[in-house]
């Protein structure tokens, strides 16, 4: 959904319940065989987006990420 200059997404999946946001950042800093797998899909919507909220519904997933938009070629 594009609202008033604001683009609204929501991810939803009926899997076991799961807050991606209660997990521990990744150590982007760690040389690459250092790291563990996974994580940076989070990470990249916590940097990127300026909202992201979580709920359990009806025994469903539900991510709902925010940011603004700006005008193309403003």
């Amino acid at each position: 959904m594009l609202g008033d200059k604001e683009l609204i997404a929501t991810v939803s999946d009926d899997g076991k319940a799961f807050n991606p946001l209660e997990q521990s950042p990744p150590d982007i800093h760690a040389p690459l065989e250092d790291r563990k797998i996974g994580g940076l899909g989070i990470h990249l919507l916590r940097t990127l987006m300026e909202k992201v909220e979580y709920r359990r519904d009806d025994g469903r997933n539900h991510l709902t990420f925010r940011t603004r938009v700006g005008a193309v070629g403003g």
